[in-house]
């Protein structure tokens, strides 16, 4: 089982989205999938992630969704026991999301 789906929306993030993306990709305490809802980039967004296949799951969009409908695109294409909800301009801090997931097992599981 999933322990954390990590959803990212994006749009036109070629700035970022790599640091965010190999910032999750190092966290390896964790079973996570990291989804990713590109809002119809027109920058080299899409050239980026891409680069990331096999490692995360993207959807993309046709139009510019906005951030809600991305995010239930993302929602409903999930399968952790915990949702996280990502900015493209985040790097996560390496144990994290650990100590996330140890925080919520212990408190609301």
């Amino acid at each position: 089982m999933i322990d954390i789906s990590i959803i990212i929306v994006t749009y036109n993030s070629e700035e970022d989205i790599k640091g965010c993306l190999d910032s999750l990709l190092i966290e390896e305490s964790t079973k996570n999938e990291i989804i990713v809802v590109d809002n119809a980039s027109k920058d080299k967004t899409k050239e980026i992630l891409r680069n990331y296949n096999g490692r995360i799951r993207v959807f993309y969009s046709r139009k510019n969704l906005g951030y809600a409908q991305a995010n239930n695109i993302g929602f409903k294409n999930s399968s952790g026991k915990y949702i996280f909800l990502l900015n493209p301009d985040t790097e996560v801090v390496s144990g994290s999301l650990r100590k996330m997931f140890e925080h919520m097992e212990m408190n609301y599981s």
